[in-house]
């Protein structure tokens, strides 16, 4: 039996052997506890198994959840679509507006004709002008390069009519997204070309200068404009 336990024959405890018994019932009941912890805490699955001769306690452990994949992969740039191939860009693609298109998109068609028309209007100005010779380093030939970068500037900011305000789903729609695309290519075949007797005629880092003071000079902002859209 245990020496907590009293005999008949014992004689009468005192306070400091009570005091000893509660000391080894509290020492009894606080191993057990501490052995049933452990032996549940060993039970728990661990994040990673730690290197042989690793103190586990040298540092924290997280067990952290493997992240959900992607619900929309991003392609790498070999998988990236290609663009279709545009039509020649030598010459003015059609302008006619189709008969058998819905009202928005007949306005689609109108208002393309109608700027690329200008478009095509200023860019031939501007090769004329360039026919003409004139040293961009002479104070007597701003003018003469400010009409250039003036109408290249329309040219630009007229760009921006082509696109829809709104993308639409239809027949119609595609028809109009494709022909916008021939003359956007048409208009980057054009613009480059005269870019590149600009550049022809600028001899050196002084010109080159000059000729972007020149455009910044004819920049045209677009205003910003709010409005609503709908399907067509």
């Amino acid at each position: 039996m245990g020496d907590d336990v009293p005999m008949a024959d014992d004689p009468p405890a005192t306070d400091e052997d009570r005091d000893a018994i509660l000391r080894r019932r509290k020492f009894f009941v606080s191993s057990t506890l501490l052995s049933t912890l452990g032996a549940s805490l060993t039970a728990c699955p661990q994040p990673h198994s730690e290197a042989p001769g690793e103190d586990p306690a040298a540092k924290p452990t997280v067990s952290v959840p493997p992240s959900p994949p992607s619900a929309t992969a991003i392609p790498s740039p070999s998988e990236t679509v290609p663009k279709p191939a545009l039509s020649d860009t030598s010459e003015l693609p059609p302008l006619e507006v189709p008969s058998d298109v819905n009202e928005t998109a007949r306005r689609y068609f109108e208002g393309l004709k109608s700027t690329m028309e200008l478009i095509d209007d200023k860019l031939d100005q501007a090769e004329a002008q360039l026919k003409k010779a004139c040293d961009i380093a002479r104070p007597d030939c701003d003018a003469h390069w400010q009409q250039v970068a003036s109408r290249l500037a329309e040219v630009e900011r007229r760009r921006g009519d082509l696109y829809p305000r709104c993308s639409g789903s239809s027949e119609d729609a595609t028809r109009y997204d494709e022909r916008m695309k021939a003359h956007l290519a048409y208009l980057d075949a054009r613009v480059k070309r005269i870019e590149a007797s600009i550049a022809a005629q600028l001899d050196s880092t002084a010109d080159r200068e000059r000729w972007t003071e020149q455009q910044e000079k004819a920049v045209m902002p677009r205003p910003c404009l709010k409005y609503s859209c709908s399907d067509w």
